[in-house]
């Protein structure tokens, strides 16, 4: 009996499949700091979701495998503090 990890056919040569390697694709400066405002304020919303559902920073820093300084640095640049 076979699982679905297996394969149902052994790999033959004209089966193989070529892998081509992901490449970062180009960002100029605008789209660069959109980007960075939406992680910003990505990050903002779920650090302050996680502090109104009861969690204390050190959890969160301990959750993300930060310190707590650390953590708090970051939630006082994001306006959360």
């Amino acid at each position: 009996m076979q699982t679905g990890a297996e394969a149902a056919l052994p790999a033959s040569p004209e089966r193989e499949v070529p892998v081509t390697p992901l490449r970062p694709l180009p960002i100029d400066e605008v789209e660069r700091s959109t980007r960075e405002r939406l992680v910003r304020r990505l990050a903002a919303d779920r650090l302050r979701d996680l502090r109104d559902d009861g969690l204390s920073t050190a959890y969160m820093a301990r959750m993300y495998a930060v310190d707590r300084d650390t953590l708090e640095e970051v939630m006082g640049e994001l306006g959360l503090r």
